[in-house]
């Protein structure tokens, strides 16, 4: 990111850093940016359905729009929080 801010995929991959390194807030502030940019790109939803931990399931899927809820990243990550929400 830090290299070349302005590369479409740098929102994207700053998210998933930071997401790694724990800080959620930042996180979804850049995967947001991320969708703003290009909202057909997959990873972002990713990112998004996993920093809101105290939320509900219900609200935790919300932002992801219903035909990225079934794609493989977004997929796998409303998953993991199901099985983590129980």
């Amino acid at each position: 990111y830090e290299c070349n801010p302005e590369s479409p995929s740098a929102d994207k991959l700053k998210a998933i850093a930071l997401l790694i390194q724990g800080d959620l807030a930042q996180a979804g502030d850049f995967a947001q940016k991320a969708i703003a940019k290009d909202p057909c790109e997959e990873l972002p939803y990713q990112v998004i359905v996993q920093v809101y931990p105290e939320k509900s399931f219900e609200e935790t899927i919300s932002p992801i729009p219903n035909d990225k809820r079934t794609k493989a990243n977004a997929a796998f990550a409303i998953a993991e929080v199901a099985r983590k929400k129980g």
